[in-house]
């Protein structure tokens, strides 16, 4: 079936839903995209001596997203 949307529609809704996905994970926060499962950043650090060494220099937002699969069968079975 061929879609009757037009492409710079389609084009609009994805960068949106991009610049949205963007901007929760970098508040922090986990985005679920339905049955493809749970996006999430990290942080990275460089080991410090103490606890006062630690600054905006030594802890980084990880560039790279985590995506962490929801089994389908684990999905089926929360439905009443």
């Amino acid at each position: 079936m061929v879609s009757m949307t037009p492409r710079g529609v389609v084009k609009m809704v994805i960068d949106r839903l991009i610049d949205t996905l963007n901007m929760d994970l970098n508040k922090g926060y986990s985005v679920q995209l339905g049955d493809f499962g749970y996006c999430r950043t990290g942080l990275n650090a460089k080991s410090q001596a103490g606890v006062d060494d630690v600054d905006t220099d030594t802890v980084k937002l990880s560039n790279r997203i985590r995506m962490e699969t929801v089994p389908v069968m684990a999905t089926l079975m929360i439905i009443p």
